[in-house]
Order: structure tokens, then C-alpha cells, then sequence
């Protein structure tokens, strides 16, 4: 009920992008998602989709899971597929044929982008991906479900952020509830996690990221984004990361 009236308040308001930044089932079913999909046809102004862990995870172990994101790709590129497809309908420049990244550019030129982070990390390629994106020199807007960890966060925890110091196996609190395996022992929180929050911290302090778009923790916020390391004490981007219950 709550998706039903999310997509007809975007209508009524006339937006030009409704972004869906994850976890928009709990348990994806065949059903579930084919009944979203068909709102989502005709829904009268376009839309982008990124995944969330919840879209993916069905709460069980299968015997062929050996990492906890095992469920991921193949859920993506499967059952959540049409929610991809969908994605940019009706604008001319648009790329989402990799569930691991997409963007789309508004009839203004605002450049779009999403990275998907639902499973608390990003690789090289999809740094890679969001580099080619500002060499664009297009004002964009990032879209990904979990937030940053850019540190001034006291309240949230490893398992609210992105790159979070804890995040990994002994920081791993939820495993046994959401019937998943545990974060990794070692390796925890990947390069190219921390290199793409130094690109965004970058990209903010250029002028080119106007802002972030996030959710995951079912709980409203507003952080500014950083300067990079380095920068002018008192140095402020103006960007924001804004984090959707």
C-alpha cells in the first residue's frame, strides 16, 4: 500500500525522476515483483531502481552460499530483472544493463547515477564506472541504499554504513537472525569501498556531486559530505547525503 501511494504522490507532484534506492520487498517473490512491475509500466514519469540487501535475501542458507552476499547477482539478474529493465523509461540517455550500476540523464542534464552497495561493498569496476561518470563534467546525483561512513555518525553502527571501521566478522551482530553467512573474517572493508568514499568526498568538493541519495536505515538523516583529506581547515562541499526511512 505504501509503494501504491508513493507512486501516485510522484505523479501528482509531476517529478522528473522517482529514484527506488532498495528494499522494497522482504522475502521477493515471483508475485510480489511482477505485481510492482506492472505499477511501475504505468507510472506516468520515469523511475531508476538500485537494489537493497532485503530485495535479494531471502532470510535462508541455501547449501551453495559460501559468502553472504551469494544471493545477490543471481537475485538481481533473475527474479528483480524487470525492475532494471524498466529503469529510465522514457528518457533518451540511459544505461542500466548491469545491476551493479546504471545512470540515466534528465531532460535538464542532470546526470543520475546509481552504484549498488547493498552488500556494504562496491568493486573496481563499479569505481571504475562512477570515475567514467565524472568525466562526463555533468552536475550528478548518486544514488545507492546503504549510506556512507564519512565518520560524525555516533548513532549508527556497521551495519547501518558503508565502509564502517567494524564492518566484518566480530561486527557482525545480525547473521544468525537474518539466516545468512557471517561477514567476512578478514579482507573486511574492501579498497575500492574506501577508494569510491574518496571519490565522492572529491567529486562533492569539485562541484559536481550536488547530492546523495540513500536509505537502509529506516531512519531519516542529513550529513554533509566531506572535503577530502587535505583540504583548508573550516572547507565545507555544500553537498549533503540524505538517508530515506
Amino acid at each position: 500500500e505504501e509503494f501504491t501511494q508513493a507512486l501516485k504522490l510522484a505523479e501528482a507532484l509531476g517529478v522528473d525522476l522517482l529514484a527506488l534506492g532498495g528494499d522494497l520487498v522482504n522475502f521477493p517473490s515471483k508475485p510480489l515483483v511482477a505485481h510492482m512491475c506492472q505499477q511501475l509500466r504505468s507510472l506516468r514519469v520515469p523511475y531508476l531502481f538500485t537494489s537493497g540487501n532485503h530485495d535479494w535475501h531471502l532470510e535462508r542458507t541455501f547449501s551453495w552460499e559460501r559468502s553472504y552476499d551469494d544471493q545477490r547477482l543471481p537475485t538481481e539478474k533473475g527474479l528483480l530483472w524487470q525492475l532494471y529493465e524498466g529503469s529510465g523509461q522514457g528518457l533518451s540517455e540511459k544505461d542500466f544493463s548491469d545491476p551493479r550500476f546504471g545512470y540515466a540523464v534528465l531532460p535538464g542534464g542532470l546526470l543520475v547515477v546509481c552504484i549498488d552497495n547493498s552488500n556494504f561493498q562496491v568493486d573496481h569496476e563499479q569505481l571504475a564506472f562512477l570515475r567514467r561518470m565524472l568525466r562526463r563534467g555533468q552536475m550528478m546525483v548518486l544514488v545507492m541504499h546503504i549510506p556512507l561512513h564519512f565518520g560524525g555518525e555516533p548513532r549508527w553502527g556497521p551495519s547501518d554504513l558503508m565502509g564502517h571501521p567494524q564492518w566484518g566478522f566480530d561486527g557482525d551482530s545480525s547473521w544468525e537472525v537474518e539466516k545468512r553467512p557471517r561477514w567476512p573474517r578478514t579482507n573486511g572493508v574492501l579498497n575500492s569501498t574506501l577508494e569510491l568514499t574518496e571519490l565522492v568526498e572529491s567529486a562533492a568538493f569539485s562541484g559536481l556531486l550536488l547530492a546523495m541519495l540513500t536509505g537502509h536505515t529506516h531512519e531519516g538523516a542529513v550529513a554533509e559530505i566531506p572535503c577530502p583529506r587535505g583540504s583548508l581547515a573550516g572547507c565545507r562541499t555544500g553537498a549533503k547525503q540524505f538517508t530515506t526511512r
